[in-house]
């Protein structure tokens, strides 16, 4: 072959090569759609494409969660003064091991379809909170009167996010963010969680094990009144929680006010697996209670 039709055959295949590389590129990371219009300042951040096969883990809004940056100096600060205050302050005893410490539930919450458009994430009435009741009644598909748009309609109501748990340490964690500004507006709820449990941590769940809720008390044989929970996945905090009030307030000018406030609380809480919460599938149905004890079998 000729050196210049060598040459032009090379040129080529590089060409292809480029364009490849940068379609692949383009394909993870783009531009994120605003929640609705005129009022998603922090859809200029970088999204990764969510792939629900490859990675189960992720929940966000349609089919993209928001970068987070692991190196960050501020997070990593954030990270030791949680440890650090939940080694002083947390309920749970360190002479027992991860498998027989007990939790409490301290709350229950459920959200039913919003007709006015507040159920779904494009929505200017959208929110992740939910008030809280004195208990819930699960089944196999799930919290009865609770509606989660991306489980429904993405995922076909998955019985493997049927109840989702948070730790009440996580809690800890979010009001010692930006100086106290989520101290001050926090309030539990606005994370979506069905049960907010104390007394365990946030790494106490372990994918693929089995818990019980129980009103029984302490030492008591197993009651056919429990419900019995296996964890599936560890849930991942998303653009989702930038529609809370405090984050996308009318009232802050400045766009990059409301972007620093969004990635900082989800980078928060993407550190380790657990921090968002977990999602678990329903084994044996029936009502948790605030009150009720937590264990695992």
């Amino acid at each position: 072959m000729p050196i210049h039709h060598f040459s032009g055959v090379v040129a080529l295949l590089a060409a292809i090569l480029l364009c490849h590389h940068e379609a692949v590129i383009s394909s993870r990371w783009s531009s994120s759609s605003a929640f609705h219009q005129g009022f998603a300042p922090w859809r200029l951040l970088g999204r990764s494409r969510q792939e629900r096969t490859d990675d189960p883990r992720r929940e966000c809004v349609e089919t993209r969660v928001l970068d987070t940056d692991t190196n960050n100096p501020s997070i990593t600060a954030l990270n030791m003064g949680f440890f650090w205050a939940t080694t002083k302050a947390n309920s749970v005893s360190t002479k027992e091991s991860p498998s027989q410490r007990k939790g409490k539930v301290t709350r229950t919450a459920a959200r039913a379809y919003q007709v006015g458009g507040g159920s779904i994430p494009t929505s200017r009435l959208y929110t992740t909170r939910k008030d809280s009741s004195s208990s819930v009644r699960v089944t196999d598909e799930g919290v009865m009167g609770d509606y989660n748009h991306y489980r429904t309609v993405a995922l076909k109501s998955t019985g493997d996010r049927a109840l989702s748990i948070l730790t009440e340490d996580v809690n800890s964690l979010i009001k010692t963010i930006d100086n106290g500004f989520y101290e001050k507006r926090y309030r539990e709820g606005d994370l979506g969680e069905n049960v907010l449990v104390d007394g365990v941590d946030f790494d106490f769940f372990t994918i693929g094990k089995t818990y019980r809720f129980t009103s029984q008390p302490e030492g008591a044989v197993a009651s056919p009144d429990d419900v019995m929970i296996k964890i599936t996945e560890p849930m991942e905090a998303c653009a989702n929680l930038c529609k809370l009030p405090y984050i996308n307030d009318p009232s802050i000018e400045q766009p990059k006010e409301k972007i620093a406030r969004c990635k900082l609380i989800i980078e928060a809480l993407n550190q380790m697996p657990g921090l968002r919460g977990w999602y678990a599938k329903i084994i044996h149905p029936g009502t948790i209670r605030v009150g009720d004890r937590l264990a695992a079998i």
